[in-house]
């Protein structure tokens, strides 16, 4: 009886981890850009004193670049990413990175400003920061991080992006813990006799 509740615990396990959102060198550890259309980017394994947040290699997206790839998603799906925007610009000349959103027709679905320089300030930096995107609606489309110049095109700034996945949903990690939980429940309890000794 126990061996069925497992496996039908396992399978269940198993059919909520399936995941129509699938990334491909989220880390770059091929040390290239490869699944990745780019422009103005280049994979490195330190910039400005900032090194990878998940193995060796990261992508520096460069002033008027971009990173994107292309994807299918089901609603409630998470993308999690690690982005860096480092500027050697000023004000009034903010320049911003972004992560963007489009379906396969080239509509805006999100178009999310993740720093600029007003706000790091002049020459600032984020340092290395975690988001997690969450899909409204099922659909497919292009994922795309980049970095604009803002007012001219004589001083760069960066947008460092490593460590794209996919997040496991709440559930599942909910379902995990549920079934560590019967598993440890379910063992033999032993009974401890404490024993006295009179000396």
């Amino acid at each position: 009886m126990k061996k069925i509740i497992y496996a039908g615990l396992f399978s269940l396990l198993a059919s909520t981890s399936a995941s129509a959102l699938t990334i491909t060198n989220g880390s770059f550890e091929t040390g290239d850009l490869a699944t990745w259309a780019n422009s103005n980017t280049t994979v490195t394994t330190i910039d400005a004193g900032y090194a990878a947040t998940d193995g060796s290699y990261f992508a520096k997206i460069t002033s008027n670049g971009l990173i994107l790839n292309s994807q299918i998603w089901d609603e409630g799906e998470k993308l999690s990413f690690d982005w860096n925007f480092n500027t050697t610009d000023y004000m009034p000349f903010n320049d911003y990175s972004f992560l963007k959103i489009t379906d396969i027709l080239g509509n805006v679905i999100d178009d999310i400003t993740l720093a600029d320089v007003s706000s790091v300030g002049n020459y600032g930096a984020t340092d290395w920061q975690n988001y997690v995107y969450t899909f409204a609606e099922t659909g497919s489309g292009l994922i795309s991080f980049g970095v604009a110049n803002a007012g001219d095109n004589y001083v760069n700034s960066y947008l460092y992006v490593d460590n794209v996945s996919v997040a496991a949903p709440a559930s599942l990690t909910l379902l995990g813990l549920a079934l560590f939980g019967f598993a440890f429940s379910s063992r033999r309890k032993v009974r401890f006799t404490p024993i006295v000794l009179n000396i």
